[in-house]
């Protein structure tokens, strides 16, 4: 009873360190929880990006965590989109009319839009064989590309042809739908007169 009395006097005579200790108390306790529920986040994210076709997180539940990693999910899905349009450009610049019906599902539509759509890669292929061959040299620049949040990637172009000695240029704007790493249509907006009265005379 003694030693109580004597360590109350004492914390009386010792305001100032009585109220440190009210004060710090619960600031401790808030920075225990913080790195806590750090350390969860940081492990549920990590679990759920392995759940994340199941939509569920760590802990069995749709939440926050799952929400992240479906978003990464989709940043990836987007970049392979944009790498398979880029890589199809490629094919163009190369000439390589195989690799260039590579990129097409078999039930593909293709469509210049001054034009009738085609479907299929029969079709397709009869007009980008006579495409590529009015020009011994092809050179497609991508000035801009982007995706939408439905996979849809978009291209800012300038094409340009090599017939006899005069380079054809024609602005572009592309449309490319994919569905399971292939184009599923291809669609193509320019102005045709504008191309025509690039034509070398005959």
């Amino acid at each position: 009873m003694e030693a109580q009395r004597t360590r109350r006097r004492s914390g009386e005579r010792n305001p100032t360190k009585r109220l440190e200790a009210v004060l710090l108390h619960p600031l401790e306790l808030s920075l225990q929880g913080f790195d806590e529920h750090a350390q969860r986040q940081s492990s549920c994210f990590e679990a759920s990006t392995s759940l994340e076709p199941l939509g569920i997180d760590s802990e069995g539940r749709g939440g926050l965590c799952s929400f992240r990693a479906r978003a990464d999910q989709k940043e990836i899905s987007m970049s392979v989109n944009t790498g398979i349009v880029t890589d199809f450009v490629k094919a163009w610049n190369a000439m390589d009319i195989e690799r260039v019906m590579s990129f097409f599902t078999p039930d593909a539509i293709y469509h210049n839009m001054p034009l009738d759509p085609l479907q299929g890669t029969e079709a397709i292929h009869g007009l980008i064989q006579s495409i590529a061959g009015m020009a011994s040299e092809i050179h497609w620049t991508v000035h801009q590309i982007a995706e939408t949040s439905g996979g849809i990637v978009m291209t800012e172009r300038t094409d340009r042809f090599l017939m006899g000695e005069k380079w054809v240029s024609l602005p572009v704007m592309g449309s490319f739908e994919l569905r399971e790493g292939k184009i599923s249509a291809w669609r193509d907006y320019f102005d045709l007169n504008q191309f025509n009265q690039q034509l070398p005379k005959s």
